[in-house]
């Protein structure tokens, strides 16, 4: 069945699509609405979604408070009359009770704070050399000189900077087979997508 795949921004929707078809899971263009960040997710194309017809998955960041941003989403689930628990499941929540059906996966783990580029250093084969070279490389820029808020996409990008074909962006990332898609985490994530899709 389609999935209305809500996403925050344009480097989600590759990444989410190409793990996905790693697994034989399909995720049309189509079937995805890359909101422009969290607040235009949130308080427009949420509400709208959850008054169509397909099962809808959310797929956004945790950031530095996955409490704050598990309530921020629920709120908006309980305003349109589901009933989403207080904690968010490991495995993602899946609501099935209210149509369409809802989704909800927090970058990267559903516990951990962290984005979609956590999610990604996950899918780093675990003996590549490159990926301790690239977090030490990052770290020695002083606080002073770092030009970046993020450090995990500091260490993401210089790792992806290293490679045959350097900035090659995070979904090319998999297909060109720098990341891997075989990790327990990687495997949960698919799962819950593609239980949502089976939905009918």
């Amino acid at each position: 069945m389609p999935l209305r795949l809500l996403v925050e921004g344009s480097d989600d929707y590759h990444l989410i699509k190409n793990v996905a078809r790693e697994h034989a899971v399909d995720i049309s263009r189509d079937d995805v609405s890359i909101c422009g960040g969290i607040r235009e997710l949130l308080s427009e194309v949420l509400p709208v979604s959850l008054k169509g017809t397909f099962p809808v998955a959310v797929v956004v960041d945790a950031d530095t408070d996955p409490q704050a941003r598990w309530t921020a989403v629920t709120h908006r689930l309980r305003e349109a009359g589901y009933e989403p628990p207080n904690d968010l499941p490991p495995a993602g929540l899946i609501l099935r009770s209210h149509r369409p059906a809802a989704g909800v996966w927090l970058m990267p783990d559903n516990s951990l704070a962290g984005m979609l580029e956590d999610f990604a250093s996950n899918l780093i084969p675990s003996q590549d050399p490159l990926w301790p070279r690239a977090m030490n490389a990052v770290a020695e820029i002083p606080t002073a000189e770092r030009r970046f808020t993020t450090t995990r996409k500091a260490e993401i990008h210089t790792y992806l900077a290293w490679q045959e074909e350097p900035g090659t962006p995070l979904g090319l990332a998999v297909t060109k087979r720098y990341f891997q898609t075989d990790s327990d985490l990687c495997k949960r994530f698919v799962d819950w997508l593609k239980q949502l899709k089976d939905i009918t």
